[in-house]
């Protein structure tokens, strides 16, 4: 779900499968708040919904729709949408899971990323045409695709919120621990060390001593991804 607030006072609610906007000045007593649908979002695939927005600097709303395919295909897609032109699609690299949407201050390039990989993409943006292109890596992360975080109990979820199951511990010569999951290899979030500490100390866990450049050939993942760069 995402929000945005119109010049007119009324907020703009990005919900599941469609885009609603709501006016709590009028309806503050009101219980549930009445909200106006402006128009349906990819009604045609009941397996994505509305996750990450934001405004442009022309008052657009630029969101993006995230998978919620079992086997985390990337699904999503991105949209502007505007009072005038209604919902248009942006020419961007489909997303399993759209974030961190945002503009620089001419409003002529757009920021945003797959919360899957380990980068922030950035791209050519006009407002008025709702046209993106030329898609190049901005930043890229420095260790893992994941960042994981521990709980004191040993739960494990990603960076994302999204529960992990733990199927191997490493340790590089740095001190840095990983954790190799169902979902994929990452890195423990520093935060986190002291409840490692506790699991490495109750023999809960027991680190594999390993050399960290060797984790991105031995785990399948890049640490530049210029290297394949994504098209548009």
């Amino acid at each position: 779900a995402c929000i945005g607030l119109g010049d007119d006072g009324r907020l703009l609610l990005g919900l599941a499968k469609g885009l609603y906007a709501a006016n709590i000045d009028a309806h503050a007593e009101a219980s549930p708040l009445p909200l106006l649908k402006l128009v349906d979002v990819e009604p045609g695939d009941a397996m994505t919904r509305i996750n990450d927005g934001r405004a442009d600097r022309s008052g657009g709303f630029v969101f993006g729709t995230k998978s919620e395919h079992p086997d985390g295909r990337r699904a999503g897609r991105f949209y502007q949408y505007t009072a005038t032109h209604g919902l248009r699609e942006l020419a961007l690299p489909p997303s399993a899971i759209p974030n961190s949407i945002c503009f620089d201050a001419a409003g002529t390039r757009m920021y945003f990323c797959d919360s899957v990989d380990p980068r922030i993409l950035s791209c050519r943006y006009d407002a008025e045409r709702a046209t993106a292109g030329d898609v190049e890596v901005f930043v890229e992360l420095e260790a893992a695709p994941w960042v994981w975080r521990v709980a004191p109990d040993r739960a494990v979820s990603a960076h994302d919120g999204r529960p992990a199951r733990v199927q191997a511990v490493f340790v590089d010569e740095q001190g840095r621990v990983f954790l190799r999951t169902d979902l994929g290899f990452g890195i423990v979030h520093t935060l986190d060390m002291i409840a490692v500490a506790d699991a490495v100390e109750a023999g809960d866990w027991v680190p594999e001593p390993v050399r960290g450049a060797d984790l991105p050939r031995r785990e399948g993942y890049l640490l530049s991804p210029q290297a394949h760069p994504p098209t548009a």
